[in-house]
């Protein structure tokens, strides 16, 4: 549980956890996270060494927070589109974008997911919440309109694996042109994972 310092208005604090959360990222990008003290993340923070323990306890303490934050945010992305009254193949699509979307704009994340489970064994915190929860009851709840030779948890991670390789070729040398040809990656995902009819009429990305 983190420590709030009582003397500081709640948007302070905040703001200097989110500086915390931010500089994490950073250092979870360039492998260096899992190395660094907090008198380091505090530095790559721009927050006072003094001050860091009234902010969070530990590094435990702070990525246990990181965590939570990171999985509130995939979660709100997800439920935001399968909340939506679309029919299953637009809904899939929409997910799968933008969730796509959310990775290319915030890199740091991405790396966090990637290096999930290493950075999670090396904590000694815990709980870890699922942030993929959604994602698999979203394929379990679309059961029978999908191919059942596939379990929901196998088609949540291809699906998720998939738009993480996309977001990492987008970050590449990649012309517009070749940009744009990432975003037909789910009408592949569609047509042979998730499709009942793989030999008969195509799906159509739009």
């Amino acid at each position: 549980m983190k420590v709030v310092r009582k003397t500081l208005e709640p948007g302070v604090v905040e703001f200097e956890r989110r500086a915390f959360f931010n500089a994490s990222l950073k250092l979870i990008s360039a492998g260096k996270f899992q190395l660094a003290s907090m008198d380091e993340i505090a530095f790559h923070a721009r927050i006072s060494g003094m001050a860091t323990p009234f902010i969070f306890e530990n590094k435990n303490n702070l990525f246990s927070d990181l965590v939570e934050d990171i999985t509130s945010q995939i979660a709100k992305v997800m439920n935001d589109e399968m909340t939506k009254a679309h029919p299953l193949k637009q809904k899939f699509f929409a997910l799968w974008l933008a969730l796509y979307e959310y990775y290319s704009k915030h890199p740091g994340v991405a790396s966090f997911i990637e290096q999930r489970e290493a950075l999670c064994k090396s904590s000694s915190s815990e709980i870890y919440p699922d942030a993929f929860e959604p994602l698999i009851g979203f394929f379990k709840s679309a059961k029978d309109e999908i191919r059942n030779d596939i379990s929901a948890e196998i088609l949540a991670t291809v699906f998720h694996e998939n738009i993480l390789a996309a977001v990492k070729l987008r970050s590449g040398f990649m012309s517009d042109a070749e940009n744009l040809r990432l975003k037909l990656l789910p009408l592949l995902l569609w047509e042979n994972y998730v499709c009942h009819e793989r030999g008969g009429q195509k799906a159509t990305y739009r």
